[in-house]
């Protein structure tokens, strides 16, 4: 049975695939021969400290492939790289996208950890880790091809504006996200403690007793969405009020809403 990953820390899925492709020069879905001494330096030196001999390299390689080489044909496909590298949870698989909504909180939690960068968008390498990790449900045996032709049918159904990248609203188009949670308090000037109570435990995602973090950003747009739910909101239209709401009412300025906070923020009885 293999070993841990040969990598001192977790990589994300964005940077696997970024890894996987950057080696397997001929794009056969495959690291091997030439390819696999080049990708075997790095991680001998990265493992070592220095760079390896000849026979330090070749006894590295027998080593790695009696390990990781699962079908024993002296190659590596993604998959098995994966093991090497010891890529992270994958954030996608504590979600059954096909099977129902998920929330509004989650649904931001995936937006926040797929990009990467914090650009406000999903960009080519940020999407081929995404759907990396939306395809391994269903095919455990994952080709790069299949990963950018994936990328290419979503871009051409769902990136409007044909930018090819993903803002967040283009990214809830193909993602089953629940009913806006706040619709169902409309037309209500006030809200009574026990609906003020149903609204904040649902945003308080992790039962800290404090909005925070992406649970702010999906009320936010939750909000955004009541006042009109066809609107293309951005990362930078969420970043924008989400600095006006808490310079409003986040009296103790530490970037959070508490309870009494958010109790200013919607009127209660």
């Amino acid at each position: 049975m293999a070993e841990r990953g040969l990598t001192s820390r977790k990589i994300t899925s964005r940077d696997f695939v970024k890894i996987f492709n950057s080696f397997d020069t001929d794009g056969n879905g495959y690291i091997e021969k030439k390819e696999l001494d080049e990708f075997l330096k790095v991680m001998y030196e990265e493992k070592q400290g220095k760079k390896p001999s000849p026979p330090e390299l070749e006894s590295f390689k027998q080593e790695v492939l009696s390990q990781y080489d699962e079908n024993h044909d002296g190659r590596f496909q993604m998959q098995e790289l994966q093991k090497i590298l010891d890529v992270e949870e994958s954030l996608l698989g504590k979600y059954k996208l096909k099977e129902g909504p998920i929330t509004s909180v989650d649904f931001i939690k995936i937006w926040t950890h797929y990009d990467v960068d914090k650009s406000g968008f999903l960009e080519q390498d940020e999407l081929e880790g995404f759907f990396y990790e939306m395809l391994q449900p269903y095919n455990q045996n994952v080709q790069p091809q299949q990963v950018k032709e994936l990328v290419s049918s979503y871009i051409e159904l769902y990136d409007s504006n044909k930018d090819g990248k993903f803002e967040l609203s283009e990214l809830a188009r193909f993602i089953h996200v629940e009913d806006n949670f706040i619709e169902q308090f409309r037309g209500k000037s006030e809200l009574s403690k026990e609906d003020f109570n149903k609204l904040f435990n649902h945003y308080d995602d992790d039962n800290s007793g404090e909005i925070e973090g992406d649970e702010i950003t999906a009320l936010l747009r939750d909000i955004l969405l009541q006042q009109n739910k066809n609107q293309e909101i951005t990362q930078a239209d969420l970043e924008g009020i989400r600095t006006q709401i808490l310079e409003m009412f986040d009296t103790n300025k530490d970037g959070k809403l508490s309870r009494d906070e958010m109790s200013l923020l919607f009127s209660c009885k």
